[in-house]
C-alpha cells in the first residue's frame, strides 16, 4: 500500500495534490456515503481528471487492499455506471450527470511511510473503501461498503452481468436450513429496512441492532453455512487481511456471532440481512425499488471499535 500510495502521490501535480492528498486529522476523513458524488460532495481527486497513467496508479492502490476478487467486484461496480445511464436514458429519467465511471474520487490523508498514520480512501457511487496504516501495520481495512444497480443487468449487450449475487445466494441458503422455531429468532422483520441499520456515521451504531438467532443456537452443518458467509465477505481483502480478521473473530468466540433476516424469503422481494460479531457488523440489504425485483445490493463491513483505525473501546484515537 504504501509503495503504491507514494508512486500515486509522486505522479500528481502540485494542484492534484492539492485536492487528493490532506493532512490526516481532517474531519473529512470520516465523509462517506454510498450516492453519487453528485448527491453528496466527498473531497478527493477524481478519475477523469488524472491521465491515464495515474489512473491505472490509482487502481493499484485500490489492488493493493482488495483480494482478485473484491477487486473485480470494484472495477465492476464502477462499470456499472455506464450500464445504469444507458438505462436511465432509455427511460428518460435525466440522470446522465449522475452515472458517470469517471466520477469517483480518491484521496490519501497523511504521509505514507511516516510512523504516524495515513488513510487513503475510494470515495463514489456504491464504492467506499478505506484503510488506515500506522508504521507498515494496518490499522484498519474498514469501513468498506459496495452497492450494485443493477446487479443483474436486464438488457442490452452485457445482459445477465451480475453483481454482488453469491452473498445473497449464501445468505438465503443458511436461512432456508432454519427450523421454525429459530426462524423466530432469526427473522427479526417481515419488513426489509432500507438503510443500514449501523447508521452513515462516523461511529456505527451498534445500540438498536436485533439479537438475531445465536451461532451457539444452530447445527454443525448451519455453523459451517455461517461461517462459509462471514469468510466469504472477508475474502474481499487479500488473505493477509482476511486472516487477521478471521483470527481475531475465533478469538473473540464464533459462538458469539449471530445471524438477523428481515423482508420476503422470495429473491425478487425486499430482503436483509445482519450478523454481528462483539466488534464487526457485516449488513447486506437489497431493496425493490424498480422493475425487476430487488435487483440493486449494499453490502457492508464495519468495525465497531476500529473504524478507520479509531480504538473507541479505550476511548483512544490511533492516529
Amino acid at each position: 500500500m504504501r509503495v503504491a500510495a507514494e508512486a500515486l502521490l509522486e505522479s500528481l501535480s502540485s494542484q492534484q495534490a492539492s485536492v487528493g492528498h490532506m493532512s490526516f486529522s481532517e474531519e473529512e476523513r470520516y465523509n462517506w456515503s454510498l450516492v453519487p458524488l453528485s448527491v453528496r460532495q466527498r473531497a478527493g481527486l477524481r478519475l477523469v481528471n488524472m491521465t491515464i497513467e495515474q489512473q491505472e496508479l490509482a487502481f493499484e492502490l485500490v489492488r493493493s487492499g482488495l483480494s482478485e476478487r473484491g477487486f473485480e467486484e470494484a472495477r465492476q461496480i464502477i462499470h456499472l455506471d455506464s450500464i445504469l445511464r444507458e438505462l436511465d436514458r432509455s427511460q428518460k429519467l435525466g440522470n446522465d450527470y449522475v452515472r458517470d465511471p469517471e466520477m469517483y474520487k480518491l484521496a490519501i490523508f497523511g504521509q505514507p511511510g511516516s510512523e504516524q498514520a495515513w488513510t487513503w480512501r475510494v470515495e463514489g457511487h456504491h464504492l467506499s473503501l478505506h484503510f488506515t496504516v500506522r508504521d507498515k501495520h494496518l490499522l484498519s481495512p474498514a469501513p468498506l461498503f459496495l452497492g450494485a444497480m443493477p446487479a443483474t443487468v436486464p438488457g442490452g449487450p452485457e445482459q445477465g452481468l451480475r453483481t454482488l449475487e453469491r452473498e445473497a445466494a449464501l445468505g438465503r441458503a443458511l436461512l432456508a436450513t432454519l427450523s421454525e422455531s429459530q426462524r423466530e429468532s432469526a427473522v427479526v422483520s417481515r419488513e426489509p429496512n432500507v438503510r443500514f441499520r449501523t447508521g452513515e456515521g462516523r461511529h456505527a451504531d451498534s445500540s438498536s441492532l436485533p439479537k438475531g438467532l445465536a451461532f451457539s443456537e444452530m447445527s454443525s452443518d448451519q455453523k459451517a453455512a455461517m461461517t462459509a458467509l462471514v469468510l466469504y465477505h472477508l475474502s474481499r481483502w487479500p488473505d493477509e487481511i482476511a486472516d487477521q480478521r478471521w483470527a481475531r473473530i475465533e478469538d473473540s468466540g464464533l459462538d458469539r456471532l449471530s445471524f438477523g433476516w428481515s423482508g420476503g424469503d422470495d429473491p425478487n422481494d425486499g430482503h436483509c440481512y445482519l450478523i454481528r460479531g462483539t466488534d464487526f457488523v457485516i449488513e447486506y440489504e437489497n431493496s425493490a425499488g424498480r422493475p425487476g425485483g430487488a435487483n440493486h445490493p449494499h453490502v457492508a463491513w464495519r468495525e465497531l471499535v476500529s473504524d478507520w483505525g479509531d480504538e473507541q473501546r479505550n476511548g483512544e484515537v490511533a492516529g
